[in-house]
């Protein structure tokens, strides 16, 4: 009989050490499902960003390049009168 109720009594250990290792893991998995939500959503302001990022990125060029225009149209103009020069003295 004693051994039957020490029996009993481990087998309620377990069954409440199996309900807390339970409850640990079902807590486990909700946070898990939180980070992953989170990281989903950090990856997609990355994305953002760096698509952001690109598009300044080109329109900071093509201002730049605006200015490179402007000099080079005016180092033409310089060249074409020195050209135009030259043809009238000959």
């Amino acid at each position: 009989m004693k051994e039957l109720e020490l029996l009993q009594e481990k087998l309620q250990q377990l069954l409440k050490h199996h309900n807390a290792v339970q409850s640990d893991l079902d807590r486990l998995k909700k946070i898990n499902e939180k980070q992953s939500a989170l990281i989903e959503q950090q990856k997609t302001e990355i994305v953002k960003v760096q698509q952001e990022l690109t598009l300044k990125s080109v329109a900071y060029s093509a201002g730049s390049m605006e200015g490179d225009k402007e000099k080079l149209k005016q180092h033409l103009d310089l060249v074409i009168r020195e050209i135009e020069k030259n043809i009238e003295s000959l």
